[in-house]
């Protein structure tokens, strides 16, 4: 008797050798199948098709476990079918952060980031997030995994807010603050300790709680210093003429 022909089989392979990514980056995924023909390819990722051909390109913006589903079609008819799982881990955990303000009249404050390998992403946080920073930018902190941008003139030529709050090492927004009572005047640096979030502008410094959007006055923090100010502990020092408050 003559031997059973052997079963067509379907398997991905990834370009990198591990199923694993960081954001923004790109992995090729190739099918390969024994024993078939195939005149139809489907990748797919949560039921939207992403390629028909016999490789897929995969990249995202966001963190996270990814399942592609790809269906190969053979000459014959008959399908065969194979998962694959994509890690895509946090790009921006280890390197440095550039705030540039950008122009007044016509621009919004972008942010660049250098890994430490000395990789450039210019405009980091809009890739991830397809909206822009506000106007004028003046200030970043980074604590409890989240980071804490105030610009100036807030949603200006396109900007989003006044302050955005995005976890630091993926960029993923959070939440974005705009002074709808218009109390602040140019504010220019930002402190944080747990939940309040310390701003200096014009008048001095300010308490902003998040969860309520209440702003309070700092009382004898009036002609605060425009300069960084400076956590320690659960203590905010900022610099107001020749003292340290």
């Amino acid at each position: 008797d003559d031997a059973a022909a052997p079963a067509p089989t379907l398997d991905i392979t990834a370009d990198t050798g591990a199923n694993t990514v960081m954001q923004l980056d790109t992995i090729r995924l190739t099918a390969e199948a024994q024993n078939a023909i195939i005149s139809q390819y489907s990748w797919q990722i949560d039921g939207q098709t992403v390629s028909t051909q016999a490789e897929c390109d995969f990249t995202q913006t966001r963190p996270g476990t990814y399942t592609l589903s790809l269906t190969a079609t053979s000459e014959d008819g008959n399908q065969l079918n194979a998962t694959t799982q994509i890690e895509v881990t946090d790009r921006f955990a280890n390197g440095v952060f550039v705030l540039n303000e950008g122009n007044m009249s016509n621009e919004t404050g972008t942010l660049t980031y250098i890994s430490n390998e000395g990789i450039l992403t210019d405009s980091a946080y809009y890739r991830i997030n397809g909206t822009f920073l506000g106007n004028v930018c003046q200030d970043l902190f980074i604590t409890d995994g989240k980071m804490y941008i105030i610009s100036q003139n807030g949603a200006r030529n396109g900007g989003e807010g006044l302050l955005t709050v995005a976890k630091a090492g993926s960029l993923e927004k959070i939440q974005v603050y705009n002074d709808d009572t218009q109390t602040l005047s140019w504010p220019s640096n930002i402190a944080v300790v747990d939940k309040d979030i310390y701003l200096r502008d014009n008048a001095g410094i300010y308490r902003l709680e998040l969860e309520n959007n209440t702003l309070t006055f700092v009382d004898g923090t009036a002609r605060a210093k425009k300069a960084r100010m400076a956590v320690i502990g659960n203590k905010v020092f900022a610099m107001n003429g020749q003292k340290i408050q």
